[in-house]
């Protein structure tokens, strides 16, 4: 009976024992009416939005708090008030005022004309909970001023008994709103309730507000295919140039124009009475589809409507006031749409409604679309509002909003839409045949204002030549699979394309899930975000140049700090088969981000990171990308970037530059790059270090904090032909790593601070100074070496010389004739430090050890000096000094000349030296036995 009453009471009781589900239902049954009185009070939709978020938090906090016998979005409006006026006088505390300034006055009549709203509304509430006979009077009566005796031949009963329902009416709603006699007008409130009736209450109402009424009515969105733009709250521009629709009625609230209450009031009452509605006006009405006949027309003419009142009505399509439409149970009904029918909220509550595009019909709606059993719709809709909500709660789905046969379809979707948000059956059933539901057979273009899920078992194929169009303010999430048509006798792979629109910002995904594809000829990402979440994207075109690249991404041409013009390869992989030569164009500031191991994969395809204006290209956290030539950039001003971040892995074959006066940055910070060339020579030319057209003068590689690190466990040797500077402010950059089993040939004088590791592999520094002067070179065992010889290559073949700070680890260094260690070497604890020729020693030599072995020397030189070695021992309590045959820490099997500093070996340690070695030992106490 009291059916709002208990509703509102068991969300009280669901955010009570569950707060995070009960906020959930919180926002889906209420968010609607806060925001229609947060806008009016507000004047900015954003503002509006953040208070009815602070509003739903204080409801949440204070739950406890409420009281019963209120009405509970009664309850909800004060809070929102109290928060709005709490707001205003702190920015108004704010205020900063100048001398010659007056600051703003505040208006005394705003919160008396706030409460009056809130009144109205609370009215609203008080008459919604009432019985259904009581409120069937009270609204036939005093709502729609119909004579006592009407009134009483409506509900068929006598007259008496509709004057005894409207009394103890009005005794329950002045029990309901005596909570409101606290505040400014809550006294008048009741006082008209008790002694004037609910007539004179809305004359007094209307007669207390300003000169207010409805807006002119505002143009409705058509089926053009042009997105706004801009990203304002706004119905698309290219669609309708009109003003946002208010909540209710044709008000434009963005203007901050109230709506007289008594419409208001009365608009909300004949929605509370549910079949009780104007028939035949321009009023907002709740209309009924009629069960039979099942199948009929939606339109001006057909009488398939039921008011509440008369049966046989025919549809009052009225693009400012928008007529709520209800669809109950029925089976097998076809509805029939021949042009835009205009709706403010639509409930589908049957199993099997249909709904056919008879000559391009289309469906507006400017509230709620809400689907509670399964069904069809194939129509594309268009939304009148920002903050209307396309919901499907449905348990299997077969929406088909983008069938489109004809050369131009749009879908507008500008609230959120979660498409089968309990199964992944949003376009239907698992079919036998066919896999496909959706065919997109004309430029196909979906644009959401909101969040936008598309669950998906079937396939959306679009045809040879056509085109699937997305923009998104917020999102637009494709979880089902998007191919292009491979019928026989179509050239899917040259014309067939996904664009995203350039005046859209919101993120476009596709999330089709692991182990599937989507497959088109061509992308373009135009100012937008396009993000590849999952499965495989396979872009198949012949390639090009420029703008008619197959991967076309464009920024937004201003900075590379914006979050607009990018693609994200987030976990999925980005694909090209082919064997021909393919072009990727990243341009205007676009951003290219493969993460999270994401993949990137066109062994054959040239990468122009950059046609006349820089793009960026990061690679991270287990990504990959792995491209035939990589080209830095054609950009003459700005620079273009790349970045490989930590985790993150290049492979191709070259990195190309061909003009002089271009410019590039290449970071690294932590990621690995990979040659795939096939050749010695090839190898040679990976940094364009060959050739007239190697004009590098522009182009920088920078080592971060966490190094650079070069790969060659594919067994491809690197040849790395430029500097490495550091691209740390502080110059404490993570420096060089070597890892694989093939040679990193260095050929430039590097900068860099950091250490240079070698795990596996051997470096060949072909210049001097190609490991920076004063810095670590590390050795990691097995096969790491380091080798300081031009060799055949080059003219003329020479040692090269390297100064280093300390060498360290285990490993051999080879041709080190012309090179210095000045500050320590220092073998692992189990290893060997091998020096294969002659080198200039001085420092230290730190000696560790650990429970088996010594770290050693070894010298396959004749006559090493080691008289420039001070000894030291690296964790003297590691040392074992019962050892009896002590430690070897030089092996020299052809001699070797001098003695090593024993100035700072601890006390009794000494060193027994030998032809060809030499031992570290304590000696034994000289022990005489007695028999």
């Amino acid at each position: 009976m009291w059916k709002v009453f208990l509703t509102s009471m068991t969300i009280v009781e669901e955010i009570r024992n569950d707060p995070q589900q009960g906020a959930k239902r919180l926002d889906s049954e209420y968010r609607a009416g806060l925001t229609t009185l947060a806008r009016r009070i507000c004047h900015d939709d954003g503002d509006a939005a953040e208070l009815v978020n602070h509003t739903f938090a204080e409801v949440i906090a204070n739950i406890d708090r409420y009281a019963e016998q209120s009405a509970f979005f009664g309850w909800m409006s004060k809070i929102l008030v109290n928060l709005h006026a709490k707001e205003k006088r702190r920015r108004s505390n704010q205020m900063l005022v100048f001398p010659g300034e007056v600051p703003e006055c505040v208006d005394e009549d705003a919160t008396e004309r706030i409460y009056r709203e809130v009144d109205a509304s609370l009215l609203r509430d008080a008459v919604s909970e009432l019985p259904q006979e009581m409120r069937d009077a009270v609204v036939l009566r005093y709502f729609m001023d119909l004579p006592l005796a009407r009134v009483a031949k409506i509900l068929s009963v006598p007259e008496g008994t509709v004057n005894s329902r409207l009394h103890y009416a009005r005794l329950a709603l002045a029990a309901k709103l005596g909570a409101t006699a606290k505040k400014p007008g809550g006294k008048a409130v009741l006082l008209a309730l008790l002694l004037c009736g609910l007539t004179a209450l809305g004359a007094a109402i209307t007669a207390a507000l300003p000169d207010s009424g409805t807006s002119p009515a505002s143009s409705r969105v058509s089926s053009s295919a042009e997105p706004p733009s801009s990203n304002l709250p706004q119905s698309p521009s290219g669609v309708a140039g009109s003003p946002q629709r208010g909540a209710e009625g044709g008000a434009d609230f963005s203007q901050g124009e109230p709506m007289n209450i008594t419409q208001t009031t009365r608009a909300a009452a004949m929605l509370a009475a549910g079949t009780m509605a104007l028939a035949a006006t321009a009023s907002a009405g709740t209309y009924t589809w009629l069960a039979s006949p099942n199948s009929g027309n939606w339109n001006n003419g057909a009488a398939n409507w039921s008011d509440g009142t008369n049966d046989r009505v025919v549809w009052v399509n009225n693009q400012s006031t928008p007529n709520d439409a209800v669809f109950g149970s029925s089976s097998k009904t076809t509805v029939s749409v021949a042009s835009t029918r205009y709706v403010d909220n639509l409930t589908i509550g049957g199993n099997a409604y249909t709904f056919n595009d008879t000559d391009k019909g289309s469906i507006s709606v400017a509230g709620t679309l809400t689907l509670n059993a399964d069904g069809t719709f194939n129509l594309p809709l268009a939304s009148g509002r920002a903050d209307g909500s396309l919901h499907f709660a449905g348990k299997d789905w077969q929406i088909g909003f983008l069938n489109a046969t004809n050369s131009q379809a749009s879908t507008y979707l500008e609230g959120n839409a979660f498409i089968a948000p309990k199964n992944d059956y949003c376009l239907g059933v698992v079919p036998a045949s066919p896999t496909t539901n959706i065919f997109i057979d004309g430029a196909v273009t979906v644009f959401a204002g909101g969040h936008m899920t598309i669950h998906g078992n079937r396939t959306m194929r679009i045809a040879s030549g056509k085109s699937l169009m997305t923009g998104s303010r917020q999102s637009i999430t494709f979880k089902n699979q998007i191919v292009a048509d491979n019928t026989p006798g179509y050239d899917y792979s040259r014309d067939t394309y996904i664009l995203l629109r350039d005046t859209w910002n919101g993120p476009v995904t596709f999330d089709p899930g692991a182990g599937r594809t989507n497959s088109f000829g061509r992308l373009q990402n135009n100012k937008s975000r396009l993000v590849i979440a999952s499965g495989v994207t396979e872009v198949t075109g012949p390639g090009g140049t420029g703008t008619n690249a197959n991967l076309h991404v464009k920024g937004n041409g201003s900075s590379f700090e914006a979050n607009i013009g990018s693609l994200l390869i987030d976990g999925g992989e980005l694909y090209n088969p082919q064997t021909q030569n393919y072009w990727v164009d990243v341009n205007s500031y676009g951003q290219v981000t493969v993460t999270n191991g994401g993949r990137v994969y066109m062994p054959n395809a040239e990468w122009l990171n950059g046609l006349e204006s820089p793009g960026r290209l990061t690679v991270a956290k287990d990504g990959v990308f792995d491209v035939g030539l990589l080209r830095l950039s054609q950009s003459k001003k700005v620079a273009s970037e790349i970045h490989l971040d930590d985790g993150g892995t290049i492979r191709t074959s070259c990195l190309y530059i061909d003009k002089t006066n271009q410019c590039a940055k290449f970071a690294f910070n932590g990621g690995a790059i990979q040659s795939t060339a096939g050749t010695e020579y090839a190898q040679r030319a990976f940094t364009g270090g060959v050739g007239p057209n190697a004009k590098w003068e522009l182009v920088t590689f920078t080592v971060g904090e966490k190094g650079a690190v070069f790969d060659t466990s594919n067994g491809v040797n690197i040849w790395w032909t430029r500097p490495l500077e550091s691209g740390v402010s502080d110059g404490t950059d993570g420096g060089v790593t070597m890892r694989g089993s093939a040679k990193l040939v260095m050929t430039t004088n590097n900068t860099y601070t950091g250490a240079t590791v070698i795990e596996g592999g051997c470096i060949q520094a072909r210049v001097d100074n190609a490991i920076p002067a004063g810095t670590t070179l590390r050795l990691g065992g097995g096969t790491a070496s380091f080798d300081a010889y031009t060799h055949d290559l080059e003219s003329p073949a020479r040692k090269t010389a390297q100064a280093f700070g300390r060498v360290e680890g285990s490993g051999v260094l080879y041709n080190m004739d012309a090179s210095s260690v000045t500050g320590a070497v220092a073998p692992s604890a189990d290893g060997t430090l091998t020096f294969a020729t002659l080198c200039s020693l001085s420092g230290d030599y730190e000696v560790s050890a650990n429970a088996t072995k010594c770290s050693c020397l070894h010298f396959d030189a004749a006559n090493q000096d080691i008289s420039g070695l001070k000894l030291k021992l690296v964790i003297p309590a590691n040392f074992d000094k019962t050892k009896k045959d002590g430690y070897m820490i030089l092996e020299a099997p052809n001699g070797y000349a001098g003695h090593f500093d024993e100035s700072a070996l601890p006390s009794g340690w000494k060193v027994e030296y030998e032809t060809s070695a030499a031992f570290l030992k304590f000696p034994q106490p000289f022990v005489i036995t007695v028999r």
